[in-house]
């Protein structure tokens, strides 16, 4: 991405020197920066249109980075301004209807834009602007040059703005604005009522978790180089050392005295698309792994904060949760809520639904790690596994423990990272389906699939009746 930022600026740094240099070429320049112009702008607005919440959450984001929670309530409305304007203002310039407006809007939301982006690359508060939203991933020093581009395509704009030609009749840019913003505002709120119609995120049907959470035996790692701050205890000053340099004030411990370390990335390495993936319980830990692995369907009810779900929506998955468990399907549900909010959501559903006849005590499994210690035989529970383990700990074996839960039945509330489930699916609460780390299916908790369509869509085979 960086080669084709340096080469679209190098492009655009070409044609500002031939229009002021030879007004031969001005209108062709002018056609083409607001080409670019057009297809930029209406991309950025439609891969955010398409994703309300993923620009809503990016909004809260910026709004926590500066201080400014006060405009959390603020973000969804916002992310739909936004993208829309962003889309017109891309209809505009392409079409060649009402520039000198569309241009005047390209040129404010830049000059907002520019010098935020520079703050970000600067004090790097937020990893990711998401002015592509997921489609495109651009670090922020990328993304500030990335704006310094567009600023010098609207250069052009603004100064050979006499050699557009425009659209004349009123009726006709009127008419394709207004079907312009019906369409724009109209896939934003598909994607809030139901999932996005396009999915740019790693969690989208058809990808395999498992594999996609694996790092590459030859994959390149993130390289790091530490330097150490040292105080001369004859001059008082302090001096920086690199890890090759260390020798002179190791040699010389009387006159260095140690200060600080800290450590700079010279090059990012392979990142797996997904990662902090984890299904965990107290007492249980984490099963992602087991899950990941099972070769049935199993279901699973996104959401990353119960206190904030649609309560009809929780309620309706519950009793399609209920029917699937008695079924024989696998269930569970994924949050980052606190216990205390779990358990009310829990009394909730009695409450409300009465007891939940199909949750009986499960056979879980964990591994037990049986060490040889100077001569002797230790074991371990997984859950309770050392980290520091010294090397007179030699692994002998594992295997796996069958644990009953005879006293109470088994919670189906499990934990995951509330980034991670808002990244999985667009909805609180939404529903996913699993079979072998897949993921074969999502959906919004206003088109859950009914109990006859599973059924005939997913059946379960004999053995798992």
């Amino acid at each position: 991405m960086t080669i084709t930022l340096a080469t679209l600026g190098s492009f655009f740094l070409l044609l500002t020197s031939i229009y002021f240099i030879n007004p031969k070429y001005r209108a062709q320049i002018v056609l083409v920066s607001r080409i670019f112009l057009g297809i930029v702008f209406i991309y950025s607005g439609f891969v955010k249109a398409v994703d309300p919440l993923g620009s809503t959450y990016k909004f809260t984001d910026y709004f926590n980075a500066f201080g400014m929670p006060f405009f959390i309530p603020m973000a969804f409305s916002l992310a739909i301004v936004l993208s829309s304007l962003e889309f017109l203002i891309g209809v505009g310039l392409l079409a060649g209807m009402y520039t000198k407006l569309f241009n005047r809007l390209a040129i404010a939301f830049m000059l907002i834009f520019t010098p935020v982006t520079l703050v970000l690359a600067i004090s790097n508060p937020v990893s990711d602007c998401g002015c592509f939203g997921d489609a495109l991933i651009l670090t922020n020093w990328e993304t500030f040059w990335k704006n310094i581009i567009i600023d010098l395509a609207i250069l052009l704009v603004l100064v050979g703005g006499k050699t557009i030609k425009e659209c004349k009749k009123s009726w006709i840019k009127i008419s394709v604005l207004s079907m312009a913003l019906i369409a724009i505002v109209g896939v934003s709120m598909y994607g809030y009522r139901h999932l996005p119609i396009l999915d740019f995120r790693p969690y989208h049907v058809g990808v395999n978790i498992w594999n996609d959470m694996q790092m590459p035996a030859d994959a390149p790692t993130d390289v790091y180089k530490s330097s150490f701050v040292y105080q001369n205890a004859i001059t008082g000053q302090s001096k920086v050392f690199e890890e090759s340099e260390l020798s002179v004030p190791l040699a010389e411990p009387d006159v260095w005295a140690f200060v600080e370390s800290y450590s700079e990335l010279v090059s990012e390495g392979y990142h797996p698309p997904i990662h902090d993936f984890t299904i965990s319980q107290k007492g249980i830990g984490d099963i992602a792994d087991i899950v990941l692995h099972d070769s049935s369907y199993t279901f699973i009810i996104v959401s990353y904060d119960l206190s904030a779900a649609d309560n009809w929506g929780l309620e309706q998955l519950e009793i399609l949760r209920r029917k699937l468990a008695g079924k024989g399907y696998k269930t569970l549900y994924l949050t980052a809520s606190l216990d205390e909010q779990i358990n009310d959501k829990q009394d909730w559903f009695n409450e409300t639904l009465g007891p939940d006849t199909n949750q009986k005590p499960e056979m879980l499994t964990e591994k037990i790690y049986f060490y040889d210690y100077m001569g002797e035989v230790v074991e371990f529970k997984e859950t309770e596994l050392p980290d520091d383990l010294s090397d007179d700990y030699v692994l002998v074996g594992v295997e796996d423990q069958k644990i009953e839960s005879e006293t109470k039945q088994h919670s189906p509330f499990y934990i995951c990272d509330p980034i991670t489930l808002k990244t999985i699916v667009r909805a609180n609460p939404g529903l996913v389906l699993l079979k072998n780390g897949t993921i074969l299916a999502k959906w919004h908790f206003n088109d859950r699939p009914t109990l006859d369509y599973i059924l005939q869509t997913y059946p379960l085979k004999d053995k798992n009746k």
